[in-house]
């Protein structure tokens, strides 16, 4: 009992603890439900809940993720309540024939819930059709109707209300967001080197906690909104895939190399200080373009230690690191060039350009 309610002591102090951003996104969310009040209130609109509800489920962590998921839910509720509606006007007078079909819309709306690539559309297309069906009294589908028309109306009406929040009040970018923490996961890459250039290498200490919490899957996810934002990030959907995977690849090769370097006795050989060393200015370099958004500068011409030199100096065991390191950097490096090459047309002038991502060069 006493480990339940430390565990959950520890979650609600997790979850109301400041966060950046917090505030702005409450604000986001209390004028839009302000606003769909009045507007219920105002014209006595019947099921005005809906609204709300809407509302608190399209608010989401970033702008984009509020833009597909307001998409996904008009188009789902247009798709249930159009089934439903055409369902019990044909069958209004046949419940034999409306009482399996029921089932069947059911179905279909947990089928397309598991097996599609959007599966909010088909969750909500099946709620709302059922919504719909249940809705009809008798032969008289004229109740089933009405809801389904309101609810409709209510669900594009409040998912307008909501995505306009999150766009234009003081909206959480994704694009920026990605780069922020990609930058984030570099550096701690670089302190990472220059530890074990200082001979303080952390062999057991976890990497820190905002780096766990922002992974691959959450950077894949910030990819995905900022694409939905921002179409035209679609082009160069490659480049940043590549350095995702990258980045990935060099913080755990950072952690490798800090549990390897913790097992060298003695002073680190010079030449493993070297090689070190340069690879921590790489790191620092691609940090910066990254913070610059701008393309990475040229690396100093510098002779490094070879692989032979390294494992000659009783650091083979820092090799494999050291190699996938300067491998994810050199990925790295080949797919930043989007932050240098803005396309400049007709339609885009510069100070129409939110970042350098929104604007890559034609293919």
């Amino acid at each position: 009992m006493a480990g339940t309610t430390s565990r959950l002591a520890g979650f609600l102090a997790t979850e109301l603890a400041p966060t950046p951003g917090r505030g702005r996104a409450t604000l986001r969310i209390v004028a839009a439900s302000v606003l769909a009040t009045i507007l219920v209130m105002g014209f006595h609109v019947p099921e005005g809940h809906w609204a709300i509800m809407t509302i608190f489920t399209v608010s989401q962590a970033d702008a984009g993720a509020s833009l597909r998921r307001g998409v996904q839910r008009v188009l789902g509720t247009i798709l249930g309540g159009s089934a439903g509606i055409v369902l019990v006007n044909v069958f209004a007078d046949q419940p034999w024939i409306r009482l399996p079909l029921f089932g069947t819309l059911g179905a279909v709306g947990l089928f397309l819930f598991r097996t599609t690539t959007a599966p909010y559309v088909g969750f909500l297309a099946g709620i709302t059709g059922l919504m719909v069906v249940a809705a009809a009294r008798g032969p008289d589908p004229s109740g089933a109707i009405v809801l389904g028309l309101w609810r409709i109306a209510l669900i594009a009406a409040s998912v307008l209300l909501a995505v306009g929040a999150q766009l234009l009040l003081w909206p959480d970018d994704p694009e920026e967001e990605l780069l922020a923490e990609i930058g984030a996961r570099v550096d701690a890459a670089a302190q990472a080197v220059r530890r074990c250039v200082g001979g303080t290498p952390r062999a057991d200490a976890p990497p820190p906690s905002a780096l766990v919490e922002s992974g691959l899957v959450r950077h894949l996810d910030l990819l995905a909104n900022a694409e939905a934002r921002y179409p035209s990030l679609r082009l160069r959907h490659v480049e940043q895939i590549t350095l995702i995977g990258a980045v990935e690849h060099l913080l755990t090769g950072a952690l490798a190399l800090e549990r390897a370097a913790a097992g060298v006795a003695g002073p680190m050989p010079p030449p493993t200080v070297a090689r070190l060393a340069a690879l921590g200015a790489d790191c620092d370099r691609l940090r910066d373009a990254l913070v610059a958004r701008r393309p990475p500068a040229a690396a100093r011409a510098t002779e490094r230690p070879t692989d032979e030199a390294v494992a000659m100096s009783r650091a083979t065991g820092l090799l494999p690191a050291v190699l996938e390191m300067e491998r994810a950097l050199g990925e790295m490096e080949g797919a930043l060039g989007f932050l240098g090459n803005p396309r400049l047309g007709p339609d885009v002038s510069p100070a129409r350009l939110r970042s350098p991502l929104d604007a890559p060069a034609a293919g």
